[in-house]
């Protein structure tokens, strides 16, 4: 993991590398708005843990340079794939480095929680449609093993049946799709019962 894209220092040219919605947000923080403070780990973040999967029956390893070629047809094989590639995910291990960049850069609001907020982009530049449901922010303690686990948590969401199915039904193969994280603070909210 290269760097951090802070919301207000991301320019045009890192509009793939972030997302969209971070590069709108940023937009907006750019322009005076008042916007929660925030920075974006990279899409080529999640390529490159894809890449460091290594297991002799590993699906995932492979993923980033090649497509998956799916029956859509067929629930039961789909529903098979996301579940494997998921737990792939899952039980596989983020950098401590990337991890402790992440919780440092976080450390600096001093608050004990934090949201990661899902941010895509196509490669190729394609328009995409409504995607909201599709991939869910997380909300983790702001701890350096909650961090990593949120961000395994949030990347799985890209390989659920429904993103697979709506990826494959849509014409995007998942090498072209960059998926930023986008890291907030959460507040304490004031409730009352």
């Amino acid at each position: 993991m290269d760097k951090l894209y802070w919301l207000d220092q991301i320019k045009l040219q890192d509009r793939t590398k972030v997302g969209i919605q971070a590069f709108y947000l940023s937009r907006i923080k750019q322009r005076g708005y008042p916007v929660l403070p925030g920075f974006v780990v990279a899409a080529d973040v999640l390529q490159q843990f894809l890449e460091n999967i290594h297991s002799s029956e590993s699906l995932i390893g492979d993923l980033p340079h090649s497509s998956l070629h799916l029956d859509v047809n067929n629930w039961r094989q789909l529903q098979q794939v996301a579940g494997r590639l998921r737990q792939e995910i899952m039980s596989a291990t983020v950098p401590l480095n990337w991890v402790r960049t992440i919780f440092q850069a976080a450390r600096q609001w001093q608050r004990s929680s934090l949201i990661l907020h899902p941010s895509l982009a196509i490669s190729t530049n394609q328009e995409m449609n409504n995607i909201s449901g599709l991939l869910e922010s997380v909300f983790c303690p702001c701890e350096e093993e909650e961090i990593g686990e949120a961000l395994k948590l949030l990347w799985s969401q890209l390989f659920r049946a429904r993103s697979l199915l709506y990826w494959q039904s849509v014409g995007i193969s998942l090498p072209k799709i960059n998926l930023g994280v986008l890291v907030q603070p959460v507040d304490n909210a004031i409730a009352s019962g």
